[in-house]
């Protein structure tokens, strides 16, 4: 857990602090000219203020209609072409006056034009000194090298005061001097860029807290490369938003002070940066290595093992052998197949969805033991419009299922770039994993199985067309539909997939009540896709999910459409559709189907 600790820093007084923020964030320029020009000095304050006022308050002022901000990047252009023609570039050191008293002014958080009003600003040896910007100004005769503060040069300049804040952290070379015809005016710059912060991983789950007692956002790490989970307090939330790759330390330190009312927020900063990190929630070097170590994992392991034993269901074989004899009550298999050539089951947590469970897999026969079941899962994790396979056997609680893997070797020879292959989205999947489950309790531990994880089809979704315009897609679905003819019955097809997912869990402004409210209407949206699925109508099915970019964000769409393009022409009924309030503001519709040949 992030501790929401508001204690200042501690081990600087105020003024050194400042100077060292200064030595990290800043960038100080020098002009040399015949005299002082205020009116360059008065030009780049105002950008100052727009740019880092702008930054810290983001809320009062944007940046595009900001007539300072404006004039700045006018004046940046300007400078960097005045520089290229200039005789000369020489580097001086930045002055400690101008350089903490600018930093006061930001970290008080003072508007843009009363700080501009407000810069002091000294002059050195009769230069005039114009204050400093964060951003880049692209110079093409001079040389700027960044450093670690160990390699820097440690030299002092009675000149400059003394100063050396920005010195410990800037190594720079003396430029070549530029041709020009003019040698009136001698400029520099001299910048110290803001360290940028790591971006926070976008596939993390957050979740608010549901304990009063311990309010909060919960994150998780649905890959599973990180066990952890943090629980940010309310006060921090707002920070988080400063990790998105773009944001500096700068903007960081800004959002805390606001956020606690504090000025020397150095600790928390810290404190903040750490946990992530630790936690392998940010886009760093450990999380890098975090990764790596667990796709390697995965990828050498024999056996793919149970992940959500012990979550999602039990994790002993007696007790969830047990809870599977609850769940599927005193329905027994049919007597006969009849037909039946494949099932569509939910993939929510059997606790939510053990009624629709049920009535899918209760159709199921005893003869039907001895095929192979064509898994069909969602990829709530893998890439677009890919297909994830594994040859590893499937280990759950009660047993290992044997994957088949000539099948699995032919659909990777023949389908090419379309396929994944010992995909790692298969170690954390739960699409797959429950039906292995329901299967076992049914046919004993050593079913045999071909899993696929069917990734979005989001090009199709969001650009239009069909998903096999992709010629992956296409090589894949038709391999696919060769090898349900050719085996046509030594398989059988099982469908692990949602349907609607609606409320503030899934990013939906509204709360999302089960079959009531607009839960409604979005029932009557899910039968009509539904109405399509069971007459074997692919395109009137996919067309359905392409309104709106699939607004009712349906999970299953993916395995769906592969199995009808695979097995065209089969006939469905539906057994049971169900909304279930996966929390309380929350809701997924899932269903039960079978198919036949028609």
């Amino acid at each position: 857990m992030i501790g929401a600790r508001h204690g200042p820093a501690v081990g600087r007084g105020v003024d050194s602090a400042r100077q060292h923020r200064v030595g990290r964030y800043a960038a100080a320029c020098h002009f040399q000219s015949d005299g002082p020009d205020e009116r360059v000095q008065r030009r780049l304050g105002d950008g100052i203020g727009a740019e880092v006022g702008g930054r810290l308050h983001p809320g009062a002022r944007s940046h595009g209609d900001d007539p300072s901000a404006a004039r700045f990047q006018h004046r940046r252009q300007h400078l960097a072409d005045h520089v290229e023609r200039g005789a000369q570039v020489q580097v001086h050191h930045p002055i400690p006056d101008l350089v903490g008293r600018l930093a006061d002014r930001c970290t008080a958080g003072e508007p843009a034009h009363d700080m501009d009003q407000r810069i002091h600003r000294p002059r050195a040896r009769g230069r005039a000194t114009a204050t400093f910007h964060r951003g880049q100004v692209r110079l093409n005769r001079m040389e700027v090298s960044l450093r670690q503060a160990a390699s820097v040069p440690r030299t002092r300049h009675p000149e400059d005061g003394g100063c050396s804040a920005v010195e410990k952290r800037l190594y720079y070379r003396r430029p070549q001097p530029a041709r020009c015809a003019s040698h009136q005016n001698h400029h520099a710059i001299l910048m110290i860029m803001p360290q940028q912060l790591p971006r926070l991983r976008m596939e993390l789950d957050f979740t608010p807290s549901p304990d009063p007692q311990r309010p909060g956002l919960y994150i998780r790490d649905p890959y599973h490369f990180s066990d952890a989970m943090l629980l940010v307090p309310p006060p921090l939330v707002a920070s988080l938003a400063c990790f998105d790759g773009e944001q500096t330390e700068l903007d960081l330190r800004a959002s805390l002070v606001r956020a606690t009312g504090e000025i020397q927020v150095g600790d928390l900063e810290k404190h903040l940066l750490d946990r992530l990190s630790e936690a392998g929630f940010l886009v760093d070097e450990r999380f890098l290595a975090m990764r790596d170590a667990a796709m390697k994992q995965f990828a050498q392991a024999e056996r793919r093992n149970a992940l959500h034993a012990g979550a999602g269901y039990p994790d002993q074989p007696e007790e969830a052998r047990r809870q599977l004899a609850v769940y599927m009550g005193s329905a027994a298999l049919s007597a006969a197949a009849d037909g039946l050539l494949g099932i569509a089951a939910p993939h929510v947590s059997p606790f939510g969805g053990w009624e629709s469970y049920r009535d899918a897999y209760n159709k199921l026969a005893p003869d039907l033991a001895e095929r192979v079941f064509v898994i069909l899962g969602t990829s709530h994790y893998g890439e677009p419009d890919k297909f994830g396979l594994t040859r590893k056997p499937f280990v759950t609680p009660l047993g290992e299922a044997v994957t088949e893997t000539e099948l699995v070797n032919r659909l990777e020879q023949k389908a090419g770039a379309a396929v994944t292959m010992e995909d790692y989205c298969h170690a954390i999947e739960h699409s797959i994993e429950f039906q292995v489950l329901f299967l076992q309790y049914l046919y004993g531990p050593h079913i045999r199985i071909l899993p696929i994880l069917c990734g979005a089809y989001a090009r199709s979704i969001y650009q239009g067309g069909r998903p096999e315009q992709n010629e992956a897609v296409q090589r894949f679905l038709g391999e696919l539909g060769e090898m349900a003819e050719r085996e046509r019955d030594g398989l059988f097809w099982v469908l692990g997939i949602d349907m609607a997912h609606m409320g503030r869990r899934y990013g939906d402004p509204r709360v999302a009540r089960a079959d009531q409210d607009q839960m409604t209407e979005v029932a009557r949206r899910d039968h009509a896709r539904i109405d399509r699925v069971v007459n074997a109508d692919a395109e009137g099915f996919w067309s359905l999910v392409q309104e709106n970019h699939d607004d009712l964000k349906w999970c299953g769409s993916s395995p769906l459409y592969t199995f009808l393009r695979a097995v065209p022409g089969v006939r469905g009924q539906l057994a049971r559709y169900q909304q279930w309030n996966i929390d309380e503001q929350s809701v997924v519709s899932f269903a039960a189907l079978t198919f036949t040949r028609s």
